[in-house]
């Protein structure tokens, strides 16, 4: 099974890596972290902030080890970077910086702009709320332009042409345009506001808090800055807790009584879908088509995904119409047993997992050998003959031979694919000699037969040949025959 890692800051602030199968610990960092790691191929990105392991770090995502670490002595709080076209994008208490994600060498800093709110990217842009909302260029960090209410803590996020964050100290959503920082809109005073605003179905969602009665998650008109609701929570430290959207709910922490809350219209997940359909069988890197369908309460589009047991999966594929048939295709590339399975979500809610189609995948065969070798010959002489298959899958192959004079060899082998292989041998008698062949790979795929004959003639057969040419050149010979056969 294919190792799918968890990444989470724990005890002491230390940076943990798990197994997602069975929650193993793989490794862990000793660290001071203060932000959420990024992890990009095959690499992992956070900022430590106290202690001997200060500066922002470049892990092995795998291994845990450092491959490179930036500014040890500047204090990085607790800013996510941002990761764009092989950049990384990080503020300090000091600097906003672009550092080569490869190597950690730096590409450029602009000084002045501390701050705990993650940078955001949009089309060669960096937008990042420090004491004021700073657009810089991101390939040399010019700033474009600024607007005065900006906040340290809060970061900005991007949608509908606009830039959109937060301010802690008058309570306030702020709504700019991307390209010139003008002011939209912004919002009455909430309340307090110390994390980042979520944006999906034109409204912007973002947890206040203050005080116990005063701790809510508002809902804003994305285009207006409109109180749409609010639904009170409970517990001063909501606002801590960044709200997320997914499958049509917003989903936000609490705080103090420990709960998650999400909100969305009610919603029935689509029905299971029906056990794939495809074939039980076949053949290793061969590509195979599995069906399936199913429907969802509301009529509602559905997203089918397929598992293929192997490791792999399809991803997230779709949208289908309610009960419209689903196709969906994968190679194996190993043999074995492997069992499909398929669930669906209808942008809200999952179903469960499907029955499973069991599969069983089994090798190529190899190709039928081509045998060369001399068509005639003579009684107890030997000749060489070579035998040569090609296995799709590269293994090597076994010849099983039949030489027609009731010798056989018994799957000899094993020999590289696509190599000939040769071998003597001498027919004990006199006639045509079939000779059949037949390959197979170290799976015990077998390929078809193959057939080359080789004929031994009898000796009064060359002389039947001589005859004619004597009587050519001695003509007297043809006249004492004729009259031998006379008398």
């Amino acid at each position: 099974m294919r190792t799918i890692r968890v990444y989470v800051l724990g005890t002491y602030f230390n940076l943990y890596c798990y197994d997602a199968n069975n929650g193993d610990l793989l490794w862990d960092f000793e660290s001071y972290g203060h932000c959420g790691p990024m992890v990009v191929e095959d690499k992992l990105y956070f900022g430590c902030s106290l202690g001997d392991y200060k500066g922002f770090y470049c892990l092995n995502a795998t291994t845990g080890e450092i491959i490179w670490v930036h500014d040890p002595i500047t204090n990085y709080d607790g800013c996510t970077p941002a990761i764009v076209d092989g950049k990384v994008y990080i503020n300090n208490d000091f600097y906003l910086y672009c550092l080569n994600a490869e190597t950690g060498a730096e590409i450029w800093n602009s000084p002045d702009k501390p701050t705990w709110a993650s940078p955001a990217i949009y089309n060669n842009r960096v937008y990042t709320n420090a004491y004021e909302m700073y657009c810089l260029d991101a390939e040399n960090g010019d700033e474009l332009w600024n607007y005065p209410n900006g906040d340290w803590y809060c970061s900005p996020a991007i949608a509908y042409g606009n830039v959109y964050a937060g301010n802690l100290y008058n309570y306030k959503v702020y709504c700019l345009g991307l390209e010139t920082g003008d002011l939209n809109w912004e919002s009455i005073s909430l309340g307090y506001m110390i994390n980042d605003v979520a944006i999906a179905d034109d409204k912007v969602f973002i947890p206040v808090g203050g005080h116990e009665t005063l701790s809510k998650l508002v809902c804003l008109d994305a285009h207006t800055g409109e109180v749409l609701w609010d639904y009170p929570l409970g517990g001063m430290h909501c606002m801590y807790s960044a709200p997320a959207v997914a499958y049509g709910n917003v989903y936000v922490g609490a705080g103090e009584n420990g709960y998650i809350y999400a909100f969305g219209t009610p919603n029935e997940r689509p029905n299971i879908p029906v056990k794939p359909d495809g074939p039980d069988n076949g053949k290793t890197n061969k590509e195979y088509i599995i069906n399936s369908t199913t429907t969802d309460p509301e009529d509602d589009d559905i997203y089918y995904l397929f598992d293929w047991g192997d490791g792999y999966n399809s991803g997230w594929i779709g949208p289908y119409t309610s009960g419209e048939e689903v196709s969906a295709s994968h190679i194996w590339t190993e043999i074995g047993d492997y069992e499909i399975r398929v669930k669906s979500h209808d942008g809200r809610r999952e179903s469960d997992w499907s029955e499973p189609l069991t599969i069983l995948i089994t090798s190529l065969p190899p190709d039928a050998p081509i045998i060369d070798g001399p068509t005639s010959g003579k009684q107890g002489t030997y000749y060489n003959f070579t035998f040569n298959s090609v296995d799709p899958d590269g293994e090597d192959v076994y010849y099983y031979i039949k030489w027609g004079d009731n010798s056989e060899e018994d799957w000899n082998g094993p020999h590289p694919s696509g190599v000939d292989f040769e071998i003597a041998h001498s027919f004990p008698f006199k006639k045509t000699f079939t000779i059949e062949a037949k390959a197979k790979d170290i799976s015990d795929a077998e390929s078809n037969w193959t057939y080359f004959d080789v004929e031994i003639p009898r000796t009064r057969a060359t002389f039947n040949l001589l005859f004619p040419w004597f009587l050519e050149r001695f003509p007297i010979l043809e006249k004492l025959l004729t009259l031998i056969r006379v008398f």
